[in-house]
């Protein structure tokens, strides 16, 4: 083991519904896009840890986040207990320069019930991309996740923005999915696997989604291009 020994809970689940906790690489994206979709609906108990709680970000560092939060049963201030038969733990991680942490962050979730990862190479705005776009192709040249940003304020009228684009998450779910080539390897170049967390977060909001596109003047991805 890693770290320290986790204080699990293993008993009877004493909730009608699961928690989905995430701690993400980024402190700003991330966190507005999953806290939107949070707010959506009180049915859906998803809590994103707060990086001001930790000075490492990295995939290891992120870990020991989450193994200190499991031992101290607290999260972001508040009381917090994990239940490994019913809750789910997402790491959110980019590509980057990691490498090897990447790959001892994956050895211990394998080790771990209800422990999942969700990489995206290079970074998080490929996932933001396939809210919009269903092919990687015109993204081959790009090499910076500065590029990516850029690329997302270029091509979306008002760049990407959590509050009007979260709507879109099964193009996003369904476009990186379809883009997503070795599904049983780390994601290539121009994927994300933010897809399979979104799967399980839509489940609980697909009715909520679905009323709002209808509502909306602007019900496609492509009525946001410039």
């Amino acid at each position: 083991m890693l770290l320290t020994t986790r204080n699990y809970t293993r008993v009877e689940p004493h909730r009608d519904a699961k928690k989905i906790i995430i701690f993400a690489e980024g402190m700003k994206r991330e966190v507005d896009y999953f806290n939107k979709l949070k707010d959506l609906d009180s049915r859906l108990s998803l809590i994103v840890y707060d990086l001001q709680h930790t000075e490492d970000n990295s995939p290891i560092g992120l870990l020991k986040s989450a193994d200190e939060c499991i031992k101290r049963k607290e999260i972001n201030g508040k009381e917090f207990e994990f239940i490994e038969d019913l809750d789910e733990l997402w790491f959110l991680i980019d590509t980057d320069t990691w490498f090897e942490k990447i790959t001892k962050l994956r050895e211990e979730v394998k080790r771990e019930k209800g422990w999942f990862i969700a990489q995206s190479n290079p970074c998080f705005e490929v996932w933001l991309y396939y809210h919009f776009f269903n092919t990687n192709a015109e993204i081959n040249e790009l090499e910076l996740c500065g590029e990516w940003k850029k690329l997302l304020n270029d091509k979306i009228n008002g760049g990407f923005c959590a509050d009007k684009h979260v709507f879109f998450i099964k193009y996003a779910i369904q476009n990186a999915k379809t883009n997503y080539v070795n599904k049983k390897a780390t994601p290539n170049y121009g994927e994300t696997e933010v897809y399979k967390l979104a799967q399980k977060i839509t489940k609980i909001l697909d009715e909520k989604l679905n009323s709002v596109l209808k509502k909306s003047k602007k019900n496609q991805p492509i009525d946001y291009f410039k």
